[in-house]
């Protein structure tokens, strides 16, 4: 990763880096503020399979870093190996997938009580 930074601090890349990992994306969005690289001007994007780390995914898009979501297309006997790699490689993903119901559960939550909070 610190070498592709390196590119796209120079001009000569741009990268895609692809995690569900929260602390590999701390890491990186902690790189790119040291070499100066601001989250809506540099040639860095942030990917994840969707359903996976979503919660990732709204939070650096709500602090401006460009994201994508990728959706594996095709027959089901060619998708599915795929997404069970993915799963077995990503040891968090249940741990991943209960904070994203957390999130969506307080999000919920303020949506339907705090509108009422702020008529009393």
């Amino acid at each position: 990763m610190e070498l592709l930074l390196q590119a796209v601090v120079e001009g000569r890349a741009e990268v895609l880096l692809g995690t569900h990992n929260q602390a590999s994306v701390e890491l990186a969005v902690a790189r790119m503020s040291e070499l100066g690289l601001q989250p809506q001007g540099s040639n860095v994007y942030f990917g994840q399979l969707l359903g996976m780390s979503d919660h990732l995914t709204q939070t650096l898009g709500a602090a401006g870093f460009k994201c994508f979501k990728y959706v594996p297309y095709g027959e089901v006997e060619q998708v599915l190996p795929y997404l069970l790699r993915r799963a077995a490689e990503n040891s968090n993903l249940l741990k991943g997938a209960k904070r994203d119901i957390q999130l969506l559960r307080a999000e919920l939550r303020d949506r339907v009580f705090k509108p009422w909070t702020r008529l009393a």
